[in-house]
């Protein structure tokens, strides 16, 4: 009995001595931007990371996802492996790693969904002196809250209570009350064929936005700014999204649009292909599911559904059969078809779109059945 109490007292104050030593870490580090949001979490710790780094910052960042990645300036973003299931733990792990190579700023990507674990992330283990949010769009239904309002409730647990808040778009009127930047969105202009300006949503505009308010916050040079703009308008040209094919003698393309994973966010980009005249419909489209993503299969296949852009669907992967069958019921046009797969045939599926479709769309779910679409449809370009 002794020796329990004593080991409990002994863990107590070890503890408290790690807390304080981490803390102690956390301040040595100067600026700290927590980027949280449904989508685009990723992209904008990479455009914000360049903008440190560009600047000439001893900046540090960290992404997640199903392979972590993190960046250190002297050598740039590395695949960091992960033992066992994602823990916000990895979180201090970064902190402590970053106070050791002495970054004087640290661009983290919220990796938190439960309402608990928000909280304590920012508020425990990351205290930021920024935090962005990209957008609150319906994704995580069954963690984040199924309702717009349920989403921002959750979100709004990672803010920092002493620090600057960035937001790209309007929410409810609970959180005007903080101390909150909000950025507007921006559009660029093309040359059409017969001479006319037409406008662009360009959809990576907000995040343009943001850099530049972080310019302005950190006092940075505005060439700086203009240089990381112009690189990204690079990197995220409409075509990228494209992967043109031979197929039987011809061209095909297909649209890679897994890892938009949500519904609004998949619109934003199709539009913005379409507004370039790179694509136009009618469209084959490839739906891939995750066994424990049931909710948003469902709202992508309502979303397909409602549309009379496409003439061939195929669903593949871990899906809710028999919600999937009466979703279906009755809602087809006379040229539309729809095939389900239970395995994932990567051959069969790309073959039987591209039978059909000039331009195939692929949504959904990038981790293992988008993958391996990927894997192979990377197979036939390498053979071409």
């Amino acid at each position: 009995m002794i020796f329990v109490f004593l080991l409990t007292l002994f863990l107590l104050f070890y503890g408290i001595i790690e807390k304080k030593r981490y803390l102690k870490s956390l301040k040595k580090i100067r600026v700290r931007i927590q980027v949280n949001g449904i989508r685009g979490k990723s992209t904008m710790v990479k455009m914000i990371v360049d903008l440190f780094s560009n600047a000439g910052w001893s900046v540090a960042g960290r992404v997640t996802g199903e392979t972590p990645q993190f960046y250190v300036h002297d050598s740039g973003w590395q695949d960091q492996r992960r033992k066992g299931q994602a823990r916000i733990k990895e979180v201090q792990d970064f902190v402590s790693c970053c106070d050791k190579l002495n970054r004087n700023a640290i661009i983290v990507e919220n990796m938190a969904l439960a309402p608990e674990y928000q909280y304590i992330l920012e508020k425990e283990m990351l205290k930021s002196t920024t935090a962005v949010i990209t957008n609150f769009r319906p994704d995580h239904l069954e963690v984040i809250g199924r309702t717009r309002e349920e989403i921002i409730e959750t979100l709004s647990l990672s803010l920092p209570a002493n620090g600057n808040f960035i937001i790209v778009e309007n929410c409810c009127s609970d959180l005007h009350q903080r101390n909150i930047e909000l950025v507007s969105n921006g559009s660029n202009k093309t040359q059409t064929k017969n001479g006319d300006q037409k406008v662009i949503s360009d959809p990576f505009e907000k995040n343009y936005c943001i850099l530049e308010r972080l310019s302005d916050l950190y006092d940075m040079y505005p060439n700086w700014w203009s240089k990381t703009v112009a690189d990204w308008r690079k990197k995220l040209l409409p075509q990228n999204y494209m992967r043109t094919v031979k197929f039987n003698g011809k061209d095909k393309i297909f649209i890679d649009l897994f890892t938009c994973n949500d519904i609004e966010s998949t619109e934003i980009i199709l539009k913005y292909l379409e507004d370039s005249e790179l694509i136009h419909p009618p469209y084959g489209f490839i739906l891939t599911c995750r066994e424990n993503r049931p909710l948003r299969t469902m709202s992508f296949l309502e979303w397909i559904c409602a549309g009379e852009n496409w003439t061939r669907l195929q669903i593949c992967g871990s899906y809710p059969a028999l919600a999937v069958q009466r979703s279906l019921s009755g809602k087809l046009l006379k040229n539309q078809q729809v095939k389900k797969y239970l395995t994932i045939q990567p051959e069969k599926i790309i073959d039987k779109a591209f039978e059909n479709n000039d331009v195939v769309v692929g949504v959904g779910n990038y981790v293992r059945t988008g993958e391996k679409i990927l894997s192979y449809l990377e197979g036939i370009q390498n053979d071409s």
